[in-house]
């Protein structure tokens, strides 16, 4: 299961940075609920360049349910569908995407981790 720490950022802590480790097949994070805002930026770095990571972004789907008590509830679901598809990155050590982006979930499809170490994940 995936951990988090807040890591110093690199605009004189003018944004939230966090590092996820221990990251593996399976796990789904929410960063909106760890930065209290969409990420604006990911990296992905793995253990060796034949290391591969597929990850679907923004499939944590936010409902809201209105009561009769007019107390709204929040709803959080998984989406599959081809609307959300699946990336994959290898033959780098670190990936990163910034490029007028806003991330509010990431969710670890598959890993093939030659390497046999984990991946680490940092997103600001």
């Amino acid at each position: 299961m995936a951990t988090f720490s807040t890591i110093p950022s690199a605009n004189n802590g003018l944004q939230k940075t966090m590092l996820i480790t221990d990251v593996s097949a399976g796990d789904r994070i929410d960063c909106q609920a760890i930065l209290g805002r969409t990420a604006r930026g990911l990296q992905l770095h793995v253990g060796a360049t034949t290391d591969d990571v597929s990850y679907r972004l923004n499939s944590l789907l936010r409902l809201n349910k209105h009561t009769e008590d007019f107390v709204d509830e929040t709803i959080l679901m998984w989406a599959v569908s081809p609307e959300f598809p699946v990336y994959s990155s290898t033959g780098a050590l670190s990936h990163t995407m910034i490029d007028a982006i806003q991330i509010s979930s990431i969710e670890i499809t598959a890993l093939t981790l030659a390497s046999g170490t984990t991946i680490e994940i940092i997103i600001w």
